[in-house]
């Protein structure tokens, strides 16, 4: 028989996961999504499930990629990353929602 694994409710949690909705055409002032692990190498994943194409930034500035609704950029993959968060704008269309996942390795 084998051993059940009980809740595990102790120590620090390294796993994120949240779906936040695009429907702004600038970068807030604050990220739209704030990672609580402390700057370090991490892996997440974004997954656009609006409509048309949004654009996302690691520092509210600088537009480092976009996504778009029924292109192979429509989710995304990023491993081994130092990012404590990201900001997210409508390109075009009429917005939506991200689902991010993101874990870290410790």
């Amino acid at each position: 028989m084998a051993t059940k694994l009980p809740k595990q409710t102790k120590g620090y949690d390294f796993n994120h996961f949240e779906r936040v909705t695009v429907d702004g055409y600038s970068f807030e002032e604050f990220a739209d999504v704030q990672f609580k692990f402390r700057a370090s190498n991490m892996s997440f994943s974004l997954v656009w499930e609006g409509t048309g194409i949004i654009e996302y930034s690691f520092n509210g500035n600088t537009v480092h990629g976009d996504m778009e609704e029924g292109q192979s950029t429509q989710s995304l993959s990023f491993e081994n990353r130092v990012v404590p968060g990201i900001w997210f704008r409508i390109n075009s269309g009429s917005g939506g929602d991200v689902r991010v996942e993101a874990w870290r390795v410790v």
